[in-house]
């Protein structure tokens, strides 16, 4: 067997350019080929225990106690609270999309939405969150650094966790975002696409928006229906409860593995 960490990513590496060369092999050997989605440490990241954030909070009080996390996280940014707070935690590189997402930002701030940025990687990236935060002060922040304590906190008290990625076998990010009621904003890819539902406002389902491509004017049209939900509130609190309620623990991946070996026992 060969196994990846998304069912949508054994599809994706099948065809260039994301097989790197071993797309026809992995044709070839499709029958072989599994995909299992990753889960995250459910009981290390739990908003009902998690001391690294401002207020501990279950599904029964979701509302109030992200309400008092983002509050604490602006404050502690320099960002104003009064507003649809988007965040992105992530290495900077090209892969990761942060340069597209960073080509939405004027028209983002234009549309009243507050900004936080945390993680290290290229330099020009870096300088250009930096550039970000100078020119918008009280509404764009960046923390150029490796923090997984603030990371928890941007969990606990942003509105919406962007993950722009132009490629991403399984993302861990937007699960510890669900897990906290942050709304994931995602680009169609690898197990982005398989572990956050789209938002169904109609029939109040999903879990997340999920946008059209991966280009500039698909995510800021995403972040457009993400500012429309937020304005919202009753519909907004149904879809923080639906994405905290969401089974992103190793529970069903494990079973899956347990199964793959059985059968390869035989």
């Amino acid at each position: 067997r060969v196994t990846t960490v998304s069912e949508n990513y054994a599809r994706e590496i099948q065809h260039a350019p994301h097989g790197f060369g071993l797309e026809a092999h992995l044709r070839w050997n499709s029958g072989k080929l599994l995909g299992i989605v990753n889960g995250i440490d459910t009981v290390s990241f739990d908003p009902r225990t998690d001391g690294a954030i401002a207020r501990r909070y279950g599904p029964g009080d979701a509302p109030q106690g992200k309400r008092a996390c983002k509050e604490s996280l602006c404050a502690e940014l320099g960002i104003a609270s009064d507003g649809p707070l988007f965040a992105v935690v992530s290495r900077l590189q090209w892969l990761k999309g942060i340069d597209m997402f960073l080509g939405i930002l004027p028209a983002l701030v234009d549309r009243g939405a507050r900004v936080a940025f945390v993680g290290t990687g290229e330099p020009e990236l870096e300088g250009a969150l930096r550039g970000a935060a100078a020119r918008w002060p009280g509404r764009v922040a960046a923390r150029v650094a490796f923090d997984p304590t603030l990371a928890r906190r941007i969990f606990a008290g942003t509105d919406f966790l962007v993950v722009p990625s132009r490629d991403e076998p399984c993302g861990l990010t937007q699960m510890y975002a669900m897990r906290y009621g942050a709304i994931p904003v995602v680009t169609p890819v690898g197990g982005l696409r398989d572990t956050v539902e789209p938002v169904d406002v109609a029939h109040a389902t999903g879990t997340g928006i999920v946008a059209a491509g991966t280009d500039p004017p698909s995510l800021l049209l995403a972040c457009e229906d993400a500012l429309g939900l937020w304005r919202d509130p009753i519909g907004f609190e149904s879809l923080i409860a639906r994405a905290m309620a969401r089974d992103s623990s190793w529970d069903e991946s494990a079973r899956r593995y347990l199964a793959m070996y059985r059968t390869l026992a035989a």
